[in-house]
């Protein structure tokens, strides 16, 4: 996959224009997402951040992310920081993966985070998708440290808040594939449903469904 595009309109998320083209840049020779190499850390994705109804939209697709990772039985990793401030993490997002532990720190970059950090790596995963609530900071620092630290990141831009063109560049200088929650979903979803004898209709049905996503 070389290039995949999506239309977008101001209501998915914080930062873009209506009608910006949304591009997902993946090398070809990549090794795919697949739920034996991927985990999911959520930053920060609490009342306070997300009040806001302009924040409807990622509260609604970071739900769609943990969803599906329940459903692939995905390892998924919540944090929090500041709870006295911020308030809890957004309720639709813990129901949605009640298993899913929650994480509070003090350190604005999760990965400084020793039992965040330490999380992530005792799923050994290789491939951390990450999204959160101001993604110009939270997602930013912790997918650069990520990174820096060998692993490959995802972030999917429609499940965080506050993304910018410039913090999806600086993102994507730094190594981060940026990418959106029907991208990465369908492609876990395509690849488990093909090692279970269903790949062609589950292609299908996830190509059709990540078309209605993005004509939101």
């Amino acid at each position: 996959m070389n290039c995949i595009s999506g239309r977008s309109d101001s209501k998915s998320f914080s930062g873009f224009a209506a009608g910006s083209t949304i591009v997902a840049l993946i090398d070809p020779s990549h090794d795919r997402l697949t739920t034996d190499n991927a985990c999911i850390l959520l930053i920060d994705h609490q009342i306070g951040p997300l009040w806001e109804l302009e924040f409807a939209e990622p509260r609604r697709r970071v739900v769609e992310l943990a969803t599906a990772a329940r459903r692939l039985q995905l390892p998924t990793i919540i944090t929090a920081i500041g709870l006295e401030m911020l308030g809890p993490i957004i309720p639709e997002l813990t129901a949605a993966n009640e298993e899913a532990p929650h994480l509070v720190r003090s350190d604005v970059n999760a990965w400084e985070d020793l039992a965040v950090r330490r999380a992530v790596e005792a799923t050994g995963r290789t491939k951390l998708i990450i999204a959160g609530s101001a993604a110009h900071v939270g997602v930013a620092l912790c997918a650069k440290s990520a990174v820096d630290a060998g692993y490959d990141v995802y972030a999917p831009i429609d499940a965080s808040a506050q993304f910018s063109h410039a913090a999806s560049a600086w993102l994507a200088r730094a190594g981060v594939i940026i990418t959106t929650v029907s991208l990465v979903t369908a492609e876990l979803e395509t690849l488990h449903a093909r090692r279970r004898g269903r790949g062609s209709m589950s292609h299908e049905y996830l190509t059709q469904r990540a078309r209605r996503s993005s004509s939101r």
